[in-house]
């Protein structure tokens, strides 16, 4: 009866190997459309905005893990948003 309504080990651990396979797939397309590359968008108020790579470790064996936080953006934080709220941004009413 459990087998029925919920399916065997066997039947989960071949649903689980062709999601495997499926996603497998899927970030191999995303490589092969040329994922990696950032991109340069100009929004209709003329300004530049560099929209980052998707890096896959798995498909990009140039892709290096960082060792250290030096240098990398903190996200999130009080400090964070007290920066971006004094950007100097101006909102004409």
């Amino acid at each position: 009866m459990s087998n029925t309504l919920f399916g065997s080990k066997e039947d989960k651990a071949v649903a689980e190997k062709r999601e495997e396979h499926e996603q497998q797939k899927r970030m191999q397309a995303h490589s092969d459309e040329g994922m990696g590359k950032t991109e340069l968008y100009i929004d209709d108020q003329g300004r530049e905005w560099t929209i980052a790579a998707v890096v896959d470790p798995s498909t990009n064996k140039e892709y290096v893990q960082a060792q250290r936080w030096d240098g990398l953006e903190w996200v999130g934080s009080k400090e964070w948003v007290a920066r971006k709220s004094d950007a100097g941004e101006t909102y004409v009413g």
